[in-house]
């Protein structure tokens, strides 16, 4: 939350803006794998020159495995590194580039999606922003308005306001008999519960997040 909050801070001056962009197959772009990690390929239609049944190993990561999420992030930071960018140790996945007041740039990761933000008119860093992307495919979004992570960003004239329209749609209420609204109602069912905490979870994830209030 942190970086995600320095990374607007700086996209609200005047003159800077943000940009969102979503790696596209982003596990599969990993490379290597740090364990043996053996596949059985489909015994109805398997792919092309592959056998019914036939196991293979993986040689890279593959979505779904506990190790994904891991390889794409040293992958991500590698190809990051390469191109000059720094890692913040204030948080992981927080990355600087340049210098500030000359050409700069500010980057944040959340597994495969990624959050910018530069000077609209630093051709430089711009030029920095679309090598990279040559090279990591992601699908840029340069408009004024996109979705980071749930977060609908929009970014108007006098500031940069920060939504969470469908996590608000999505909130599910609980819903409660009368008999348990009044001061001696019945201890929640199992269900009832396992409901109502997760209400709060979404509830508590929007507090955190945006502060819908």
């Amino acid at each position: 939350m942190l970086a995600f909050n320095l990374v607007v801070f700086f996209g609200a001056q005047p003159g800077w803006c943000l940009l969102g962009a979503d790696a596209q197959c982003a596990y599969l772009q990993s490379e290597g794998i740090e364990r043996l990690l053996l596949l059985r390929i489909p015994a109805v239609r398997p792919p092309p020159d592959m056998m019914p049944n036939q196991s293979v190993v993986a040689a890279g990561s593959i979505y779904g495995a506990r190790d994904a999420p891991r390889a794409w992030y040293k992958h991500l930071r590698a190809k990051l590194l390469a191109r000059g960018f720094r890692e913040i140790q204030l948080e992981k996945s927080l990355y600087v580039w340049g210098d500030f007041g000359h050409s700069f740039i500010i980057l944040v990761a959340h597994v495969d999606d990624l959050l910018i933000t530069l000077c609209a008119d630093d051709q430089q860093a711009r030029e920095g922003i679309d090598a990279l992307a040559k090279e990591l495919q992601p699908k840029m979004c340069r408009d004024s308005s996109f979705t980071f992570c749930g977060k609908f960003i929009e970014q108007l004239d006098d500031r940069i306001q920060v939504s969470q329209p469908k996590g608000l749609k999505n909130l599910e209420g609980v819903p409660l008999s009368r008999e348990w609204l009044s001061d001696v109602g019945p201890p929640l069912a199992d269900d009832e519960l396992s409901q109502y905490r997760g209400t709060v979870g979404q509830l508590m994830w929007l507090i955190t997040q945006t502060r819908p209030d």
